[in-house]
């Protein structure tokens, strides 16, 4: 709050106090009347200070006087005031008044001055409102408008002070800016409008305008200041500025949210932030990150500049910092056209130099060269480089010139980013840095523009050469730094480029001198490689480079793969993605760059038979990586040849490809270049056809495969298209096999087709999974012929089979009045092309192809080739799966295709086929869903998963034959003309008219009849009386058509039958969702609110049930009672579990005895003979449901036990990873301990004690069995023998007198049955009894898990039950018992496979529980028997697995999962130890680099340190078999770490250091990412 004081107004706007005032009076009239944007006004307005405002009734004005002396003073002067108001505003009708006086008071009088200006404007019609001193005083100014009355009343800044201080530095940044480029007394502008436009694009609220230094970036900020800053609050701020500890101490004299306060209620205000790189080296960026909030949440809209270089840096910053994903606007430079076009429009020329010309398309260089320009003096890049040198760097002071060089070559060679040269303080300061040549800090001078840097190396590389006495004394001058040697490719490219002659011998030289240093050689043979010069290199080498078993031709092919590659951008922008962020982005893809990859290739392929073809393999990845990007020339013909040469080598020979990858890169070499190649192409399949080549061992076998079941083949089908159909039919055709003396044996559908099985080459099925499709674009009547004739011979096949004779029927198809055909139908046939019933993957791949083909031509396909081809097909078709196709086409695009539609509708059948291909569809989408996202683990499947969900969204997948009939009827399109409708309509009721002839007499018609009655009721129009609805969403068409008595009778009784079945199905789904606790229960109030309704429907099912047979859920049909079984038989059991366990305070006594009966009916049923458990069947639930009976029916109890100990003992298997039945009554048991622990634990000991004489007693019968003739065993029988057997120990089980010293031996057990026993003790007990058990188990396991004998094998499951509850255990254990609870483990350890399950187990548990000290104690507890294990090496037994669970990188991690609960800041400590002690092992060093990729990212990092530091203690892993995606994991750390600490890692030695011995490692190890990373650091 402010209390207004005059004399400080006075003395503050002393030069002009009511100019002032009058702002002051407009900002509070704007606040008081909701004015953000302000009032019309004129120049010297006239009688009242802006236009009036509309409020309410009132038409308002305002006038503002600021007096010296009292207002009686001033009447005269406010009555002319007034009048001249209304006079030049007659509709006024308010008036405020604002003045810094009041009106004095006569004896209690009003003054005469104010009584006679009030009666003034009530005369005028005006009502007068005053704003005098005391106004100011009000809350309203003080208090709610405190920002406003400081700046006038405070006589420190106010925010107004502020904004405007923050606008002239602003001024300030821009002010040096040149927006214009001047030549011959002309200025010129850049014409970047686009980008402009961009920038005020104010739907995107944050932007990042990038762009190499000088292409213009702040100059585009300062002409949108230009065009925005009168009208639009508009800040620039450094980014250095943001230095801070606390935001506030961003602006002077005022909080940072007083500013963002005052511009709350402007809608558009734009905040720069120039030079953001900066940003990246904030040691903290919690002010930062505040500033950006606040803004972000007052909607301001915030524009960064920087360097294009740091713009992935940035981007990731944001999105991994911020979670901003900003628009990238890049600013290119200039394109050649462009250029041209400004040299044209002000007369200068180009360049002829390629060099310099590339240069001055940056307009910061072409604003330099036109300084320089001279009309008839040519410029060249050495000269311009001089002059600019000269102008910028020298400037006529050789001492300057000195100091600068020193600078660099010194920061070069230490490596540092700040040095403290020793030059003169007045070069250093009143020169370079001055002139910004050079930054400052505290820790030194720095160099502030990379490419003056550069120059400055070349220039003393240059320098150097010219005072050379030898080679090696040139190379030691010049030192070995990673920055001169990049200089030095620079200084010799330049030269290559040149052409000159004394490098070009000076390179031969080196190469052959062999006291040169190897990697000198190699920065040679980058800079040959990337020059034209390397055509002359590999002629002047020949003899070298193929001598010595071509040592110099492999290192160079190594170099070409690493060091002439540059990130390929290419595939996205084919994609559609221009703004492309490499940090966003898996894998960086890459692509050739320079002549060195042509004449390498070249080389190898002239010189092959010196080389010897069997040697290539070192090349191979070369012709791989070229033919990957280049699909076409003479380079990619020589690729292709070379790779196949190589492979036809591999054939003759019959060697063994030692990798999956090397034989799969050389087939696509060789198709990828499939259109060079032709000719040799053509040869091999022609080869393959005569041999009928198709068999694993045959010829060509892996090509083949390719070419029909991988995209790389496309290639193959555009050149060769008959040669590719003729092998599809080849390897799809069945060919009875030479030995096969017996019938067809396969299992799968294919072999009724006479199809090949296709091993799960074409699954699943769609449109791109084989050849077809690409064959129809490039060989439309071949393909269209051969899916005719494949599609014909295999249905064909199919339909004589006897396992589709009562499911085939052959048809009449209706063609024309003179032409009818045969067809094969039914619901598998129809629905091949939509892949919802089973068919063989290659025969729906084919339909879906012809489909996908049709729909996208039919959209720009003329309706006459349309029909024409449709018809073509249709015609020449045995099969209705061909016509299903056609038909789907016809509904896509009715208008075109009439006269096929009408063909269609000439045949009964495909109405009714393709009403059920419908019913098939909607379900069809979700289950694909269910399918990719249950097993949707391999990659390859999600282009073809991805195309069917696509396909499932077509528009007329919603429509069938019925519903087109009709709307032929009832719309007309715009094409079609009237008459046009009308002959459609004849034509369709003609139609109708003889499908109603056809129809039999009502003593004749089946059930069949009166559907097809129904069907035609529904289509024809002429006996509709249709009427409309009008809904939010449109009108909705009733067609209500008449259905004859008979006939909707009929109707009503086939629905109440067909929907019987369903009736309780909102019953069973409430049951379902209680019984697994997920509250969609809820949305079923009526069961929630009166479960006794859910009873009364129990008992109506119940009543049913017992009429009804129970069934074979897998019988191919069922009648209308096995439909009502199926679909209802598990609800009593499962509603009846429900209300014991949630409901039972709300059951009657009968009631809990109807529910317990059907319990315990339900959960017995597993000693029926004959049963076999199906999921929810119920038994699940009533055995769940058996605690809750034993607390509610005490005398039951004997009945209870004795169920949940006989289910108990069985092990049959119920899912997919053979879970037992007994997996019911252990969750019973579990919820037994804590209500019923006595019987319970008369339950375990049961177990143990009964189970091992069950299945003696098993064992036993079934000898007696096999005795007698008997090959079966029924389970009753079994259970009936031991209850009479064992009646004496049951009866012990029932009374709960067992006890532990019954029980002798448990050790010598099964260990299926002490598994069993451990997953039955509660996790958390603290029994003696069961802690003994658990002990002994413990043992017993271990010593079988850790045994060498190789007889001691484990089942899989057991094995793994019991270490994933083991691993729960310990870790619920108390923390004084963990150890004696491992130390069976610890005792035995050892290098077993059991030992790396043991510890993935361990991390798995952890995972769900959270017991942060008991893991990582039982972690230490096993780190000194992994170190031990280690010793030698991790290529022996299970080391390398047990390493990599122990470094937890055995889990497999969600791909979002970046921390873990587990890993905190102090266990860095354990894998620095760790590391430093096993960092030898190629298993450690995969471990901890992908889980610095995953969980262990908050590590990176020391991550990076740890990493750096294995390969630089451990120099033979260099040479040792790195684990697969190790390379790939440690790309992806250092590039991510990188990207984020870029300048600090360029500015600290150390970090510098760690992350080199890092991208080296890399590059040996051929990484192009490492070579790339390790240039961007420099």
């Amino acid at each position: 709050m402010i209390k207004p004081n005059w004399e400080i107004f006075r003395a503050k706007f002393s030069e002009n106090p009511q100019y002032n005032f009058e702002w002051f009076c407009y900002l509070l009239f704007c606040k008081e009347f909701n004015q953000p944007y302000g009032i019309f006004r004129y120049k010297n307005q006239s009688a009242i200070e802006t236009d009036p405002i509309a409020k309410d009734d009132n038409v308002i004005g305002w006038q503002a006087k600021f007096y010296s002396t009292q207002l009686s003073n001033h009447k005269k002067e406010l009555l002319d005031a007034i009048t001249r108001a209304k006079r030049d505003y007659p509709n006024i009708t308010k008036l405020l008044f604002y003045t810094n006086q009041e009106w004095g008071q006569n004896k209690v009088k009003k003054p005469q001055g104010l009584v006679e200006i009030n009666n003034h404007t009530s005369a005028l019609n005006i009502e007068l409102e005053w704003r005098t001193a005391s106004f100011f005083e009000s809350e309203f100014v003080s208090i709610e408008n405190e920002v406003i009355a400081k700046h006038f009343f405070a006589t420190d800044k106010s925010i107004f002070d502020l904004m405007e201080e923050q606008q002239k530095h602003t001024e300030n940044i821009l002010s040096e800016i040149q927006t214009c480029i001047a030549f011959n007394n002309q200025d010129f502008e850049i014409d970047r409008n686009k980008h402009l436009e961009k920038l005020k694009n104010e739907s995107q609220q944050i932007s990042i305008l990038s762009g190499i230094g000088g292409v213009g970036k702040t100059v585009l900020i300062k002409k949108l200041h230009e065009q925005l800053k009168e009208k639009t609050p508009f800040y620039v701020f450094k980014a250095t500025e943001f230095e801070l500890r606390n935001i506030n101490d961003l602006l002077s004299d005022f909080s940072f949210y007083d500013f963002a306060e005052a511009h709350k209620d402007e809608n558009n205000k734009i905040i720069v932030i120039d030079s953001a790189e900066k940003l990246l080296d904030l040691k903290n960026t919690d002010p930062f990150k505040e500033f950006l909030s606040a803004l972000i949440k007052n909607k301001w809209k915030i524009i960064f500049t920087t360097r294009e270089n740091y713009l992935e840096d940035l981007n990731y910053h944001f999105f991994e910092i911020y979670n901003i994903a900003p628009l990238n606007i890049n600013i290119n430079n200039l394109e050649l056209k462009e250029l041209n076009t400004i040299s044209d429009e002000h007369s200068f020329t180009l360049p002829k130099d390629e060099k310099l010309l590339e240069l001055i398309r940056n307009p910061f260089y072409l604003n330099e060269y036109l300084k320089f320009y001279k009309d008839k003096e040519e410029l060249d890049y050495s000269g311009f480089k001089n002059k600019l040198w000269n102008k910028n760097i020298k400037k006529s002071q050789p001492e300057r010139e000195r100091c600068f060089l020193q600078i660099a070559f010194e920061r070069s060679n230490k490596g540092q980013f700040f040095i403290s040269p020793s030059c003169e303080s007045n070069i250093l300061d009143n020169e370079l840095t001055r002139d910004g040549i050079l930054g400052y800090e505290t820790a030194g001078y720095f160099i502030t523009h990379d490419i003056y840097e550069e120059w400055a190396l070349e220039r003393i590389i240059e320098s150097e050469f010219i005072k050379k006495t030898t080679k090696q004394e040139f190379f030691e001058k010049i030192g070995q730094s990673l920055p001169i040697r990049r200089s030095f490719r620079n200084w010799l490219s330049e030269k290559l480029l040149l052409k000159n002659e004394d490098i070009k011998s000076f390179i031969e030289e080196v190469i052959g001198n062999e006291g040169i240093k190897s990697f000198w050689k190699d920065e040679i043979l980058v800079s040959v490689l990337l020059s034209d010069y390397s055509k002359a290199f590999f002629d002047i080498f020949k003899d070298e480079l193929l001598d010595n078993n071509q040592e110099l031709l492999k290192r160079l092919t190594f170099i070409l793969r690493i060091a002439c590659k540059e990130v390929d951008d290419d595939f996205f922008k084919q994609l559609g993605i221009k703004n492309l962020n490499l940090f966003s982005l898996k894998y960086i893809l890459t692509k050739p760059k320079g002549q060195g990859w042509k004449n390498l290739i070249k080389f190898i392929f002239d010189n092959l038979d010196t080389i010897g073809i069997k040697n290539v393999n070192f090349v191979l990845p070369i012709v791989h990586d070229w033919n990957s990007k280049f699909k076409e020339g003479e380079t990619t013909k020589l690729s292709s040849l070379i790779a196949l040469q190589y492979y036809k080598w591999h054939i003759k020979e019959d060697v063994y490809f030692s990798r999956d990858d090397t034989q799969d890169n050389l087939l696509q070499t060789i198709l990828y270049g499939s259109s060079e190649i032709k000719i040799e192409l053509k040869e091999i399949l022609e080869e393959i056809l005569i041999n009928k080549w198709k068999y694993h061992r045959d010829h060509y076998y892996d090509l083949s495969k390719v070419i029909l079941t991988k995209l790389e083949g496309i290639s193959v089908s555009k050149v060769l298209p008959e040669y590719v159909l003729q092998l599809a039919d080849l390897f799809w055709s069945y060919t009875p096999r030479k030995k096969e003396f017996y019938s067809d044996s396969r299992i799968g559908v294919e072999k009724y087709f006479n199809i090949e099985d296709d091993h799960h080459d074409y699954f699943p099925a769609s449109s791109y999974q084989t050849p077809i499709y690409w064959l129809l674009k490039c060989a439309l009547k071949e393909t269209t012929d051969f899916i005719l004739e494949f599609t014909n011979k295999t249905v064909e096949s199919f339909a004589k089979s006897s396992f589709a004779k009562h499911e085939v029927e052959e048809i009449e198809v209706f063609i024309d009045k003179n032409q009818t055909i045969k067809q094969y139908i039914c619901n598998r046939l129809w629905c091949t092309y939509r892949g919802t019933q089973v068919s063989p993957h290659v025969l729906e791949s084919m339909h879906m192809a012809l489909e996908k083909f049709f729909i996208e031509n039919g959209k720009h396909a003329d309706s006459k080739t349309l029909e024409n081809w449709l018809l073509y097909i249709l015609k020449n078709s045995k099969s209705a799966s061909i016509s299903a196709v056609v038909t789907s086409i016809v509904l896509a695009y009715p208008e075109k295709t009439f006269n096929v539609a009408k063909i269609l509708f000439q045949t009964k059948k495909f109405f009714l086929y393709e009403t059920s291909r419908l019913i098939l569809d909607q379900g069809h989408k979700s289950q694909l869903l269910m399918l990719k996202n249950n097993f949707g683990i391999n990659s390859k499947n999600e282009l073809h998963e991805n195309e069917r969900l696509e396909a499932c969204d077509d528009k007329h997948r919603k429509w069938t034959l019925e519903q087109l009939f009709l709307n032929y009827q009832c719309f007309q399109n715009e094409g079609t003309s009237e008459k046009e409708a009308e002959n459609r309509q004849k034509v369709l009721w003609k139609i109708l008219d003889n499908y109603y002839q056809e129809l039999p007499t009502e003593s004749e018609e089946t059930e069949s009849d009166k559907t097809w009655r129904l069907f035609l009721a529904r289509m024809d129009r002429r006996k509709m009386k249709p009427t409309t609805e009008k809904t939010d969403n449109g009108i909705i068409i009733h067609w209500n058509p008449e259905i004859e008595p008979d006939l909707k009778e009929y109707s009503e009784k086939s629905l109440a039958k067909s929907s019987e079945p369903m009736k309780y199905s909102s019953l069973k789904v409430w049951a379902h969702y209680k019984l697994m606790h997920d509250d969609r229960y809820k949305q079923y109030e009526k069961y929630e609110e009166k479960p006794i309704l859910a009873l009364k429907e129990v008992k109506e099912i119940n009543s049913k049930l017992k009429k009804t047979k129970s069934t074979d859920l897998f019988k191919p049909q069922h009648s209308e009672d096995e439909s009502y079984y199926l679909f209802n038989h598990s609800i009593p059991s499962d509603v009846c579990s429900v209300l014991v366990r949630d409901h039972l305070e709300k059951l009657t006594k009968e009631d809990k005895t109807f529910c317990k009966d059907i319990i315990f009916e339900t959960a017995s049923q597993s000693f029926k003979n004959g049963y076999r458990y199906q999921v929810s069947d119920g038994t699940q639930s009533a055995i769940s449901a058996l605690p809750v009976l034993l607390d509610e029916f005490p005398d039951e109890k004997e009945t209870i036990k004795l169920i949940i100990l006989l289910t108990l003992f069985n092990d049959y298997p119920v899912d997919m990873t053979s879970t037992g039945f007994n997996v019911f009554s252990v969750m019973a048991i579990h919820k037994l301990w804590k209500n019923s622990f006595y019987d319970a634990q008369s339950l375990l000991f049961g177990y143990l004690l009964l189970k091992p004489e069950y299945e003696e007693l098993r064992k036993r019968l079934r000898e007696e069995n096999y005795k007698k003739g008997i090959y079966e065993l029924h389970e009753n029988q079994v259970i009936e023998k031991f209850l009479n057997e064992n009646e004496e120990a049951l009866q012990k089980v029932v009374e709960n007198k067992l006890a532990l010293r019954n029980l002798k031996d448990i050790e010598k057990l099964d260990l299926y049955i002490q598994r069993i026993t451990f997953q039955l003790i509660p996790q958390k007990t603290d029994n003696e009894d069961q802690k003994k058990i658990i002990k002994i188990i413990i043992s017993a396991f271990a010593e079988k898990l850790l045994s060498d004998d190789r007889d001691d094998k484990i089942d899989y499951k057991v094995k793994h039950d019991f270490l994933e509850t083991y691993a729960y255990f310990v870790l619920n254990s108390q923390k004084h018992e963990i150890q004696d609870y491992l130390k069976p483990f610890l005792d035995n350890f050892n290098c077993s496979e059991s030992v790396a399950d043991l510890f993935q187990e361990f991390v798995l548990a952890e995972d769900r529980l959270d017991t942060y000290d008991n893991f990582w104690m039982v972690w230490n507890l096993f780190k000194e028997k992994v170190i031990e294990i280690c010793k030698d090496g991790d290529r022996h037994w299970y080391v390398e697995k047990i390493v990599k669970s122990y470094l937890f990188a055995q889990v497999p991690w969600k791909e979002t999962a970046k921390d873990w609960h587990t890993l905190k800041d102090n266990n860095k400590r354990f894998f620095k130890e760790v590391l430093q002690k096993i960092g030898h092992c190629p298993s450690a060093l995969y471990a901890i680099s992908k889980l610095l990729n995953d969980i262990g990212s908050p590590y990176i990092n020391d991550g990076v340190t740890w990493v750096s530091s294995i390969l630089d203690n451990n120099k033979d892993l260099m040479n040792k078999k790195l684990e697969v995606n190790t390379i790939y994991y440690i790309e992806s750390i250092v590039r991510k770490y990188i990207y984020k600490n870029r300048e600090k890692v360029r500015k600290t030695k150390t970090l510098k250091d760690d992350v080199l011995i890092i991208l080296n490692f890399l590059i040996e190890k051929g990484s192009v990412v490492g070579y790339m990373l390790r240039e961007s650091i420099l």
